[in-house]
């Protein structure tokens, strides 16, 4: 499932040498929220997973999987009212088989909300 365009937007990306900068706007109204959690929404954390695995496509513009995770820890809830938006920094740099080690914080000016290390392939790299 593609997550962003209606459960987050990107509306800023700023790209530099082994380090990507998204600013990201929540989708209160999305349909994940009426489960998780009815009348106090929050962003799962398999999200937050998926939107590093997606904003880490768009910066490098192609695709990408997840393939290991050594640290993904959950530091604060994401209320999309409370918190409409965040960014999301990973810095990332190509091990020598070619896979993407990525060190990854949600936050905002305050908060920060998950980190995460882990290892991402490109399905164009040969296992």
């Amino acid at each position: 499932m593609i997550l962003t365009g209606e459960f987050f937007t990107v509306h800023t990306l700023e790209k530099g040498d082994g380090m990507v900068k998204a600013g990201l706007l929540w989708n209160a109204a999305h349909p994940i929220f009426q489960g998780h959690f009815p009348g106090q929404p929050v962003v799962p954390g398999v999200c937050m997973i998926q939107l590093v695995q997606e904003t880490l496509e768009q910066a490098l513009e192609k695709p990408v999987e997840l393939v290991s995770s050594s640290q993904v820890k959950f530091l604060h809830v994401i209320d999309p009212r409370q918190f409409p938006s965040t960014d999301l920094l990973l810095q990332y740099c190509v091990n020598e088989n070619g896979t993407y080690q990525v060190s990854s914080t949600l936050m905002n000016e305050k908060t920060n909300f998950m980190k995460m290390n882990a290892v991402f392939n490109s399905p164009a790299v040969i296992k």
